[in-house]
């Protein structure tokens, strides 16, 4: 065999080898494609993960009324009904006061005029005092003093809104229409300015002149040509930008305006064609069309800043007026009831006054008024019946907080202030958001496994929940947001730390489990924070950790719920 039929033999041996290699590893790579386990999977992705404690409770109002009356006589008429809304002051029933009234008139015809006088003075002192601490307490909305102070808080609210439009206004003036649209139209005539600029330097170069404007339409001075006559143009140049400054400061005053066009008319004539003269005049009439636009824009601003300042002034003037309102009420209250204590001191020594102004009281009851708004939830109170005991109940809706227990080893983690999430088995669908409000100091009292009463307001408005509906509390003890959160069945463990695996694309265009160390965060009820400089949005998190290997080919499930394809064998 000759030489080069043996190079050529060895050639085609090691291609045949070769082939046979790369067949094999192919046919062991299908092999092992075919050997992967299919894998449970999911996207990696930011989401909030929390601890929680649950609770069950019971809807209720923060504002409950009970009204009573002291009047023990027939009920007349009953005016509302379970269901019906009321406001401070409506009437809610009357008691037959014919009793009370004979008993007053017997009363008043017993005094001397002279304990009538005590009794007045009584009666005048008692009800300027209950007047003023009602209005202290927010249960009076028709006196003259409260709605001197609604007024003064209405005008404050109004004075506030007001100072919040004009500050925002000022201090981002784009974000006023008027201001962005004469901004636009002055920055459209500054343009048309450094053209016309520009336009007149080089007509004046075109006769041998040195332009006299910069690119902003600034004077910045001139040299001639000694064809011309020194000095007459740069002359009446600056005497024109100057009137021109004047003028634009000024715009009113007519003798600067002459001025102005005097000067301009006399370096009309002093430039040397017909080509510089119209350049300079419509030079001049983009330097007069900027002037206007700017002096526009600058009006506008000074509107706006003059607005915020008013504002502002406004807003001071309102809040002393408001606190001089209700600083009014707290020193006419206490004057109110150093009067009323004296005319009780002044009575004390005649029965007679005193049996009187507690019969004005019962008559006072026999309307019996709503002391607060809301709405009536029970009615106990029936025409024909001796009124007695708990007449009516009445309650805010709009108010609602949830009372609930919690055992010994849950308070300890529950706080003021957590967020809760509010559901109901009769609201299927709704979840309202909350806060815990309270969490009582000390077990409840007889309870036999030491349960603790606990409040959550409802900070939701205008909410699907009933007065008297169970609901289910979701406390918050612990939340992180925007964190990669991943399935307690998507993580493991060795001695070097916790892990996950992250499904990668092989040469096969199959998937490898690369393993990934983490860092645990907070930790949930079924997922947990991971952290990992690693891992980035959009990777394949595998969930079945026990079946893969790092570095081991795996098949991925289908994934409805976050896209996962399926791959080769699948």
């Amino acid at each position: 065999m000759s030489k080069k039929s043996k190079i050529v033999l060895g050639i085609v041996i090691a291609a045949v080898v070769v082939v046979v290699a790369v067949i094999a590893v192919a046919v062991l790579a299908l092999s092992q494609q075919e050997k992967a386990p299919f894998v449970n999977n999911t996207v990696l992705s930011k989401g909030n993960v929390s601890n929680s404690i649950s609770a069950t409770g019971k809807v209720e109002s923060n504002s409950t009324s009970y009204v009573h009356s002291s009047a023990t006589y027939e009920i007349e008429e009953v005016n509302v009904e379970v269901g019906d809304k009321v406001n401070v002051g409506d009437i809610l029933c009357t008691i037959d006061d014919s009793s009370i009234k004979t008993q007053i008139a017997i009363a008043e015809s017993n005094l001397k005029s002279a304990s009538m006088s005590t009794y007045n003075n009584l009666q005048t002192a008692e009800r300027r005092y209950k007047e003023l601490l009602a209005v202290a307490e927010g249960n009076d909305n028709a006196s003259s003093t409260q709605v001197s102070i609604t007024n003064a808080k209405n005008n404050l609210d109004n004075a506030q809104k007001a100072y919040d439009k004009a500050k925002e206004q000022y201090e981002d003036m784009r974000k006023n229409a008027t201001y962005a649209s004469a901004k636009a139209t002055a920055d459209s005539a500054y343009d048309a300015l450094r053209i016309a600029a520009s336009d007149y330097n080089d007509a004046l170069e075109k006769v041998g002149l040195v332009p006299v404007y910069d690119v902003e339409g600034n004077y910045i001075g001139q040299t001639y040509g000694g064809e011309y006559s020194r000095g007459k143009i740069a002359y009446y140049e600056q005497l024109v930008a100057e009137s021109r400054e004047y003028v634009y400061n000024d715009p009113d005053n007519e003798r600067l305006q002459k001025y102005y066009e005097d000067n301009y008319d006399k370096l009309i004539d002093a430039l040397p064609d017909t080509a510089t003269r119209a350049a300079r005049n419509q030079f001049n009439a983009a330097q007069t069309n900027y002037d206007n636009a700017k002096r526009n824009l600058d009006e506008i601003a000074k509107n706006l800043k003059d607005a915020f300042e008013n504002a502002e002034t406004a807003l001071e003037t309102a809040k002393l007026a408001y606190d001089a309102a209700r600083n009014d009420v707290t020193s006419g209250l206490n004057d109110a009831k150093a009067a009323y204590e004296l005319a009780l001191k002044q009575a004390e020594n005649e029965p007679s006054i005193l049996q009187l102004n507690e019969l004005k009281k019962t008559l006072d009851e026999c309307t019996v008024k709503a002391e607060k708004a809301g709405t009536v939830t029970a009615v106990y109170a029936k025409s024909g019946n001796i009124a007695s005991g708990t007449l009516f109940i009445i309650e805010d809706t709009n108010d609602m907080k949830i009372t609930a227990s919690v055992k010994q080893y849950d308070v300890v983690s529950i706080k003021e202030g957590q967020k809760v999430t509010i559901r109901s088995d009769a609201l299927e669908g709704e979840e309202y958001n909350g806060v815990i409000s309270l969490v009582a100091p000390a077990a409840t009292k007889d309870s036999p496994d030491g349960s603790f009463l606990i409040e959550a307001d409802v900070t939701d408005k205008n909410t699907k929940l009933l007065i008297g509906l169970k609901a289910k509390l979701n406390i918050i003890i612990e939340e992180a947001t925007d964190v990669f959160t991943v399935r307690y069945d998507g993580i493991g463990s060795d001695d070097k730390g916790d892990f996950v695996y992250v499904a990668e694309k092989n040469e096969t265009g199959g998937y490898t489990a690369k393993k990934v160390y983490v860092e645990l965060g907070l930790e949930g009820l079924v997922e947990a924070e991971v952290k990992s400089s690693e891992l980035k949005e959009g990777d394949i998190i595998i969930l079945d950790v026990d079946k893969c290997t790092d570095g081991g080919i795996i098949k991925l499930k289908p994934n409805k719920n976050n896209k996962t394809t399926v791959t080769d064998g699948e």
